[in-house]
């Protein structure tokens, strides 16, 4: 499901940025699909930090709240 949303996420995105240049320059300019990779390859890599957020650090955090509890 995470998956899902992350994909519906990058297609907004992506249709925005559509928007924004069409809006500033008139037209849309043709892309080749190296483009598009490299795109959705950097849109991947700003998306880790949430990625560490959603699934590791806030267990971490939580472990180590819970074990600052049970010393109290």
């Amino acid at each position: 499901m995470r998956l899902v949303e992350w994909l519906v996420l990058y297609f907004i995105c992506g249709l925005l940025a559509l928007g924004m240049e069409k809006k500033a320059t008139g037209v849309i300019h043709t892309q080749q699909w190296e483009f598009y990779v490299v795109g959705f390859f950097l849109f991947m890599i700003f998306a880790i930090p949430g990625f560490i957020w959603r699934h590791e650090l806030k267990k971490h955090l939580a472990q180590h709240n819970a074990g600052k509890q049970n010393e109290s």
